[in-house]
């Protein structure tokens, strides 16, 4: 097991090796499983909505359902099965993955195709995190980027070899970001460093 949702109704979905995904309808007593029977490991899941969800993972694959988790279709494939270690769709069709050498790619029609972004790092990026008016991603040497126009800017960064790999985006307009080491501190997004002049 790699990843794990809850959709909007309750159901829990877990997923990991052999593109195997497990679906419990009540919290966890009983579970169906699925397969893709592929040698490959989905590292993320989102529900999009209580039916559509979209899971990530090895060799580029991107995994689409459209009944609640239950079963599972190939939706397309990344650039050269790049290995996508984390994901984050906005709506069915507009989506976001990370991996390693700082490269984002995007799509606009649900996986089929993808166009790299630039980004101001080459450090792996292990996650997404959806502002209210902003999508962030996390990288290592505790680097934030996010999205401004069509360019992947620093945020935030740190000679220390400490990776970010999970956040929340807060009320307040603030992140908190948490990763290697036990580290976990917030952040005020205002200009990405590269613009700045102090």
């Amino acid at each position: 097991m790699m990843t794990v949702a809850c959709s909007p109704d309750g159901k829990w979905v877990t997923a990991g090796s052999f593109t195997t995904v497990q679906h419990s309808a009540d919290q966890g007593e009983s579970w169906s499983e699925a397969s893709l029977y592929e040698d490959a490991i989905i590292n993320n899941l989102q529900f999009i909505n209580q039916d559509q969800a979209i899971a990530t993972g090895e060799y580029g694959l991107v995994l689409k359902s459209e009944d609640g988790g239950e079963n599972w279709d190939i939706a397309g494939n990344a650039p050269d099965e790049f290995y996508i270690h984390t994901s984050y769709f906005k709506d069915a069709d507009n989506g976001w993955i990370g991996g390693l050498n700082g490269f984002i790619y995007q799509t606009n029609d649900g996986g089929q195709n993808w166009e790299q972004m630039s980004t101001a790092t080459n450090a792996p990026i292990f996650g997404f995190i959806a502002g209210d008016t902003s999508l962030y991603a996390l990288a290592d040497n505790a680097t934030v980027l996010q999205l401004q126009q069509d360019t992947w800017n620093k945020i935030s960064e740190s000679e220390q070899p400490l990776y970010l790999r999970a956040g929340l985006a807060l009320p307040d307009q603030r992140l908190l970001v948490a990763g290697g080491r036990g580290l976990l501190f917030d952040i005020k997004p205002q200009t990405a460093l590269a613009a700045s002049t102090d």
